[in-house]
Order: C-alpha cells, then sequence, then structure tokens
C-alpha cells in the first residue's frame, strides 16, 4: 500500500512524500522534489532544514536543478547551493546513484 503524506513537514506542491507500506509498517519513505528555481539562489530550504527518521529507509529522488561536482559534467557552473545540499545528503546517509559522467538531462 503507498500513502501520499501530505502532512509531512517537507510536503508540498513541489515535495512529494510516499509511504510504502507492507500492512502497517512503512517499508520505504519516497521523496520527490522538483526544485523550481528562482531567479536568484535556491527554494530547497526546507530540505536542507529537514531531519529525515533514520529508522525509515528512503530514497531522495527528483529534479534539483542544481549543478554539483558529484552528478554535473565537466565545465558545467557549479551552483552556489551545492555544497550545502551535497553536505546535507552525506550527513544524511544518501549516496548518489547516477552513473559518473552520464547527464540526466541534454539541453539544445
Amino acid at each position: 500500500m503507498i500513502h501520499n503524506i501530505t502532512s509531512h513537514p517537507i510536503a508540498s506542491l513541489n515535495t512529494l512524500v510516499l509511504d510504502v507500506l507492507d500492512n502497517t509498517s512503512i517499508t520505504l519513505r519516497i521523496v520527490n522534489v522538483y526544485h523550481a528555481q528562482p531567479t536568484t539562489s535556491h527554494d530547497l530550504h526546507h530540505i536542507l532544514c529537514h531531519e529525515p527518521d533514520d529508522t525509515i529507509s528512503t530514497a531522495l529522488i527528483g529534479n534539483f536543478n542544481t549543478h554539483s561536482p558529484m552528478w554535473s559534467l565537466p565545465g558545467h557552473m557549479l551552483s552556489s547551493w551545492a555544497t550545502a545540499f551535497t553536505d546535507w545528503t552525506d550527513a544524511h546517509g544518501f549516496q548518489c546513484q547516477n552513473p559518473l559522467r552520464v547527464p540526466t538531462w541534454v539541453g539544445s
């Protein structure tokens, strides 16, 4: 069974929180983020201030519209918030699953 947790503190129009349940226990939490980047800075504050529940296996997925050395191709200007975001993911045990040097989107 899958529950959309609209009351979760980070749930919003751009952040979907789904709990996958086996009977009554949560087997996986999926957090899907679309970062609608404003013209200046970023809009990931709700994620960076969040403390994920360490007792729940969590998959953080989405379009973060962020360039970082961890997943961007060489030559791209890095996003000013990339270090804060990757520090947060590292601190909470998230691991990037994108293949190294393989773009996930190619613009014109």
